[in-house]
């Protein structure tokens, strides 16, 4: 049997061991964020991966034409080393302005200048973006990207590629949602965890936001104005992702094409490389100059 004193000591042992490990249980708990409040490197992203196409087509990694690879795992892997998320804050108490000024919404440029821009929704896709890069790398234009949030995750290297090669990347949400059946929250979470995203790939983040659908109301303007961003529309929809045949398409671009045109193409249909060229050269040919979302909305 323990003495007196031994016993005491004892339980003032066990005692000290119960502190000591609700205070490590406290520590370790402090380590993990709530989501939607602050986060780190760490933080999981929803792993969402459907895509729409203007709520009319669904696309996904199995959409790929022949879902036949050409980006490796090691160069994913490489681009994905540098990846960092930013904190997320909700802020449900900023100021309300629901009136939008009209430098920051654009469905077209500058009527004056002989210039166009060519946008490539819903991507990236692991063959058809590769092939997108090239030939505007061959005919020595640049583009603008509205990549999709849970697409990147898949694709980064093809994502650092696109902002390397001198290309403009819009946000077009993480899981391409119609953001006008979301709550101001789920919105704002949408289109953050996307800018984040962008940042952590190529340490800017983006200036245009394209709403899925071209689906938008008085929330969806006051989160893009309090997040800095621009909505940018199109003038042209030229159904690509409808398997109408490039003909068809090359008629919709040229009937409706004029200075400052915002043309809307999508990332992943094969009927979009193989009338590619054709667009570009008709555009030249009639003195068009193929900018960036950037350039062409840029006030001198």
């Amino acid at each position: 049997m323990l003495c007196p004193d031994k016993k005491y000591f004892h339980v003032l042992s066990a005692r000290l061991i119960v502190i000591i490990c609700l205070m490590a249980l406290i520590v370790a708990i402090g380590q993990f964020p709530i989501y939607g409040e602050s986060t780190g490197a760490d933080k999981k992203i929803p792993s969402e991966d459907i895509v729409n196409v203007d709520n009319e087509k669904s696309l996904s990694r199995d959409s790929d034409p022949e879902n036949t690879d050409t980006v490796s795992v090691e160069e994913n892997e490489r681009a994905s080393e540098t990846f960092e998320l930013l904190p997320i804050v909700f802020q449900p108490d900023y100021s309300i302005n629901l009136t939008l000024p009209k430098h920051k919404m654009f469905r077209c440029g500058d009527p004056s200048k002989k210039q166009i821009a060519l946008t490539f929704d819903d991507g990236p896709h692991s063959k058809t973006t590769e092939q997108i890069l090239n030939i505007l790398d061959k005919c020595d234009i640049k583009a603008t990207f509205f990549f999709v949030g849970s697409m990147m995750v898949q694709y980064p290297y093809l994502v650092k590629k696109t902002y390397e090669k001198g290309h403009c990347i819009g946000n077009h949400t993480y899981t391409h949602k119609n953001l006008t059946n979301l709550t101001e929250r789920e919105i704002y979470e949408e289109v953050e965890i996307y800018n984040n995203l962008i940042w952590g790939f190529t340490g800017k983040k983006p200036n245009f936001l394209r709403v899925p659908g071209g689906n938008y109301n008085d929330t969806v303007i006051n989160v893009s104005n309090n997040l800095g961003l621009s909505l940018a529309f199109w003038t042209i929809n030229s159904y690509d992702y409808m398997q109408q045949g490039r003909q068809r398409t090359l008629n919709i671009i040229l009937s409706k094409v004029s200075n400052g045109a915002i043309i809307l193409l999508h990332d992943g249909p094969v009927e979009t490389i193989e009338v590619l060229p054709d667009i570009i050269s008709m555009l030249k040919e009639k003195g068009y100059q193929c900018v960036t979302l950037d350039e062409l909305t840029l006030k001198e």
